[in-house]
């Protein structure tokens, strides 16, 4: 029991001689809390706003694969149609360039809706970012 008494003493004597030691923060632990709440509150709203845009590229991937699903048996028909080599050739030809057009157009909106995602998501970070900016400046004078 003694070496437990004299054990507990050195303890609390070290402590109180660390706790002498430690120089206060040289920040507000407050205003550091509020910025981790604002960056964690952007952080949800871009993923939020990246869902909504995977949302937005998956129905437009669905309804372009439909649209080339709907080309496919369209195109199948017309080679059935064909009645001498040049026929299939025009029909292939009228596919081929049907295909490459409507895959350019989709692709490009498929980086229009990217882009727009980014923009949504990043106007939060910008004004985050300047708010944090103006507080550090503030607080530097």
């Amino acid at each position: 029991m003694a070496q437990t008494q004299a054990r507990q003493h050195r303890q609390k004597a070290a402590s109180k001689a660390g706790a002498a030691r430690m120089a206060p923060p040289p920040f507000d632990v407050g205003d550091i809390s509020t910025f981790n709440g604002r960056n964690l509150e952007v952080a949800m709203r871009m993923g939020q706003a990246m869902f909504d845009g995977m949302a937005t590229i998956n129905q437009e991937f669905m309804r372009f694969m439909g649209e080339r699903l709907q080309e496919d048996m369209r195109t199948a028909r017309s080679f059935a149609d064909c009645r001498h080599p040049s026929e299939f050739v025009d029909a292939e030809l009228r596919f081929m360039q049907t295909c490459v057009q409507q895959y350019a157009e989709n692709t490009n909106r498929m980086l229009g809706i990217a882009a727009e995602v980014m923009r949504n998501g990043m106007d939060d970070v910008e004004h985050v970012v300047t708010d944090i900016a103006k507080a550090t400046e503030e607080a530097a004078r």
